[in-house]
C-alpha cells in the first residue's frame, strides 16, 4: 500500500499523473480498507483473546482511589498495576512481589489507600501510595539529617519526607543504611511479628525483636545520630540503640534500658 502511493507520488512529481485524481483514489482505498476492519472487527477480538485475557478476568478490586473514592481494579498480569476505570487512570507498581491493602490506611497527601509490596517474611517489604509511587510528592532534594534524601518516581514511603505522615522516612528512619552510602534504614512497620529494618535505597534487611508486640522509632536520638527504637513485650519496654557510628566502624550496641 504504501509503495503503491509512493510510485503515484513520482508520477505527479514528474506530472505523469494527477495530483486531485490520486489524492481522491488513495483516500477511497483507506475508507474502504476502514469499513473493513469494522466490519470484520470481531475476528480481530477472537484472534487476541487467544492469546491475550481481558482485564476484566485478569483484575480484582483492591484499593480505593484518592480522587473519585472507588475502588481501582488490580490487574494481576505483568507488568502490574492499578486501574481506575471511572477517572481513566492506570498507576504503575512494584513488580516480582506480592501487594495487598495495608490495613486500610489512607496517605495523607492525597486520600489514595496504602498498599503493601513484599517478598516475603524473609525478604524487602515496604508499605507505598499508588499516587505518590507514581507522582512523588517531594522530588527536590531535601536533607535528612547529615544525608541528603529525595523520593524519586517508584519508591514507597520509606522514602517519602513528608514531615509528619506516620508511614514515611521522618517517623520510621533509624540510621544510615550500613552497606550503601546514601541509604536510610528504615523500621518496616508492615513486618510485624517478625520485624526488620530495611534500607529505601540497597537490598540490606535487618531481622530484630521477633514476636514483639509493638515496635516503634522514637523522637529520641542517640550521640551517634541514630534514632531509639521503642520495643513492648507482653511485659516489658526496651528502648533500644540500634547503631553507633564510630569510625571507621559500625558497631552493633546491644544496651537495653528497661523502662518498666
Amino acid at each position: 500500500m504504501r509503495s503503491a502511493v509512493e510510485e503515484q507520488l513520482n508520477l505527479i512529481a514528474h506530472g505523469k499523473a494527477d495530483f486531485i485524481a490520486v489524492l481522491q483514489h488513495t483516500i477511497e482505498i483507506f475508507k474502504l480498507k476502514f469499513l473493513y476492519f469494522v466490519k470484520n472487527i470481531e475476528g480481530m477480538d477472537q484472534l487476541f483473546e487467544a492469546s491475550f485475557s481481558p482485564l476484566a478476568t485478569a483484575s480484582k478490586l483492591l484499593s480505593r482511589c484518592g480522587m473519585c473514592r472507588r475502588y481501582m481494579k488490580f490487574i494481576q498480569m505483568k507488568p502490574m498495576r492499578l486501574l481506575c476505570s471511572h477517572c481513566d487512570e492506570t498507576y504503575n507498581l512494584p513488580q516480582n512481589g506480592n501487594i495487598r491493602p495495608y490495613k486500610e490506611l489512607k496517605c495523607p497527601l492525597d486520600e489514595f489507600e496504602l498498599l503493601s509490596w513484599s517478598m516475603g517474611t524473609k525478604g524487602k517489604s515496604y508499605p507505598f501510595c499508588p499516587y505518590c509511587y507514581n507522582h512523588p510528592p517531594f522530588s527536590e532534594v531535601l536533607q535528612y539529617k547529615q544525608f541528603m534524601k529525595d523520593m524519586r518516581k517508584g519508591q514507597g514511603c520509606n522514602s517519602c519526607t513528608h514531615p509528619t505522615c506516620p508511614h514515611g522516612l521522618n517517623s520510621n528512619g533509624v540510621c544510615a543504611c550500613i552497606e550503601c552510602e546514601t541509604g536510610v534504614l528504615t523500621l518496616d512497620p508492615s513486618s510485624a511479628p517478625k520485624w526488620k529494618l530495611t534500607c529505601n535505597k540497597c537490598d540490606v534487611i535487618v531481622h530484630l525483636f521477633e514476636d514483639a508486640q509493638k515496635v516503634t522509632v522514637d523522637e529520641s536520638t542517640c550521640d551517634c545520630g541514630s534514632q531509639l527504637i521503642n520495643v513492648e513485650y507482653k511485659q516489658v519496654i526496651i528502648q533500644f540503640i540500634f547503631f553507633c557510628w564510630v569510625a571507621p566502624f559500625v558497631i552493633s550496641i546491644f544496651c537495653f534500658n528497661f523502662l518498666g
